[in-house]
């Protein structure tokens, strides 16, 4: 191997955007916390395949038990631009020592601080979490409640402010694609 083609090689595997799947697998490893691709009509459509479940309880149980070895499609996207994770948090424990916890940044600091895994802190989070213990449409971070799971989506860009808009007041977003998205519907550029 060329000393150049061990450079690039060196420069691949300390991206960000391998920082952030190094992240997911960790918490998918060592949790319970389930992938959601999206949410399509009033069905949950399955991280892993294309099955959709009525209930964020049964795409759950669906995950945790068809999908233990699988490759969720959160790692398979290839631009960080577009990288975002829609996250399960519902009834949060750690795998290894049964602790349960409230909200994703404290698994991810108990798994770095208490099983020394090397979780990746100093990067913009693309990992939105979502708990469903109740059945109302809930913020994890702000309890806003809401009556359709898109707008919490939505709003859940306004605890994720890793881009902004530079057109509008206070307008952010969790990944560049969606800020990009916001600009040609919004501002037609």
């Amino acid at each position: 191997m060329t000393r150049k083609k061990k450079a690039t090689d060196a420069t691949k595997k300390t991206s960000e955007l391998d920082f952030h799947f190094e992240n997911i697998k960790f918490i998918l490893l060592y949790s319970n916390a389930t992938p959601i691709r999206s949410r399509i009509g009033s069905k949950y459509a399955c991280g892993y395949c294309t099955n959709q479940y009525s209930t964020p309880a049964e795409l759950k149980d669906h995950t945790l038990y068809t999908h233990v070895t699988d490759k969720p499609e959160c790692l398979r996207i290839s631009s960080l631009s577009k990288y975002v994770v829609y996250l399960d948090v519902t009834d949060l424990e750690c795998l290894m020592c049964d602790a349960r916890l409230k909200k994703l940044e404290d698994l991810m600091h108990h798994l770095k601080n208490y099983h020394d895994e090397p979780f990746h802190m100093d990067i913009k989070n693309h990992i939105i979490p979502f708990d469903f213990a109740t059945s109302k449409m809930q913020c994890v971070d702000c309890c806003k409640q809401f009556d359709v799971f898109e707008d919490l989506q939505e709003h859940m860009n306004c605890h994720y402010k890793n881009y902004s808009c530079e057109l509008c007041d206070d307008t952010w977003f969790v990944n560049r694609s969606l800020m990009m998205d916001h600009k040609k519907t919004v501002h037609f550029l």
